[in-house]
């Protein structure tokens, strides 16, 4: 008869455990992915401001605002592209969480902001995933 190693007995929680995590990574995998393109871009917008501002008008200046401007754009479509997947596990759900922290506050103060804007609707879609996770219909 076979018996368990000590060895084996402490190792066996962990083993368990991988597969649960893999499987968790996996089901919010697209909307995780979402959430580090948008902090990459948010990174460049960052990196852009951080720079001294270029004399008004000049080619410098336009270049910049240019950048600044297709930045933006592509920031408003990661959060409706974040704000479209459901979170489908708490670690989806917290990255959507955290995203929502980084922005909400300087968003609401800095623009302003109706039902469609992208801002407000991750804050709507992290909403719903919520209760959808607390298995109530959204």
């Amino acid at each position: 008869m076979k018996t368990l190693s000590r060895r084996a007995a402490v190792a066996l929680p962990a083993a368990i455990a991988l597969p649960a995590a893999a499987a968790t990574a996996s089901l919010d995998a697209k909307l995780l992915g979402a959430c580090a393109t948008y902090r990459g871009i948010m990174d460049q917008i960052r990196a852009v401001e951080a720079q001294p501002d270029p004399a008004f008008g000049s080619a410098e200046s336009k270049i910049r605002e240019r950048k600044l401007s297709d930045l933006c754009i592509r920031m408003d479509d990661a959060l409706l592209s974040i704000a479209s997947i459901p979170a489908a596990t708490p670690a989806g759900m917290a990255a959507k969480g955290d995203l929502v922290l980084s922005f909400l506050p300087q968003a609401c103060s800095d623009f302003e902001l109706t039902a469609d804007s992208p801002e407000i609707l991750v804050a709507l879609s992290l909403a719903h995933d919520a209760v959808s996770l607390q298995g109530r219909p959204a």
